[in-house]
């Protein structure tokens, strides 16, 4: 999938020669060109977080005009050297909607976009904590909402069978009752019995003698 498709990329994500000084610096986003004054479409959907000049302590510094939204997992992308804004703070915005002109407002040596994802939105709107734009968006892209509620069944799955296996063989080895194994056939083992139980197990493996109701009872230097 290649999500910047129709667009050149002057500048990737990565290490390169800083334009104004030529030493070797981490290039924390993207840079795309269409051709000036370019309506810039939103990668994703999101909440408008900021959209104005990027000053100095804002997180946004030399970055000129900018756009930040937020999307549904939390990540923030930002729109920047934008010629214009053309979103709100606090507006919500979906895929495709425009959120700027292609400029070269700021420190931007021509008209560009530079596009920039952050993993979280604080503090000065996530500065530092940059991910490979191009990676973040094919993954976001490719993940659909069935896709998230098949991977928590995956997920829910995998547990109940990991949970079976450990109590299975600690139930063979005569650690605990079946009880407990029954319990996780049935998928009503609570997270506070699997606790408890994989306690149990811990201390009759190294051969202390415990109340299998009352593992709490295990002193605090011999349990897992």
């Amino acid at each position: 999938m290649n999500v910047f498709e129709g667009w050149k990329i002057t500048s990737p994500y990565g290490y390169r020669s800083d334009p104004f000084t030529g030493s070797r610096v981490f290039h924390t986003g993207i840079d795309l060109v269409k051709y000036h004054r370019f309506p810039i479409p939103a990668f994703v959907g999101g909440v408008i977080l900021f959209a104005g000049e990027g000053v100095a302590g804002t997180g946004f510094g030399g970055y000129g005009n900018v756009v930040a939204l937020r999307d549904k997992k939390g990540y923030v992308h930002c729109y920047c050297h934008l010629d214009s804004v053309a979103a709100q703070k606090g507006q919500t915005i979906s895929k495709g909607n425009i959120v700027g002109y292609q400029g070269t407002t700021g420190r931007s040596t021509g008209s560009h976009l530079h596009y920039e994802v952050r993993s979280k939105d604080t503090p000065s709107y996530g500065y530092g904590a940059h991910v490979d734009p191009g990676e973040y968006l094919e993954l976001y892209c490719e993940i659909t909402d069935e896709d998230v509620d098949n991977m928590a069944i995956k997920a829910d799955d995998w547990f109940w069978k990991q949970a079976y296996n450990i109590l299975g063989a600690a139930y063979n080895k005569g650690e605990i009752e079946w009880q407990w194994c029954q319990k996780v056939l049935d998928r009503t083992l609570t997270a506070g019995e699997y606790t408890h139980v994989l306690a149990v197990i811990n201390a009759r493996t190294q051969g202390i003698d415990v109340d299998a109701e009352n593992p709490a009872a295990i002193p605090l230097d011999q349990r897992g």
